[in-house]
């Protein structure tokens, strides 16, 4: 569920703070009544983990800010 999401995300922008990503992620399962108990912020570092070691994300410095982009 995260990974389809933070991936939907990330497809219209040229990238994204950690921040920006959990926050799209709430917003998402709030607009889509999707109920989550644990912690979206921890879950979001997980599997933006993932994303990264996997190659489909890539995380760089934009401006003094680390941003995440698809590859």
């Amino acid at each position: 569920m995260f990974e389809g999401i933070i991936l939907n995300i990330l497809k219209g922008s040229e990238g994204m703070s950690y921040t920006d990503i959990a926050a799209g992620i709430k917003e998402e399962m709030d607009m889509n009544s999707i109920e989550f108990t644990g912690s979206v912020e921890w879950y979001t570092v997980c599997v933006k983990q993932h994303l990264e070691s996997t190659g489909f994300i890539e995380s760089l410095m934009q401006n003094g800010r680390k941003i995440h982009r698809l590859r």
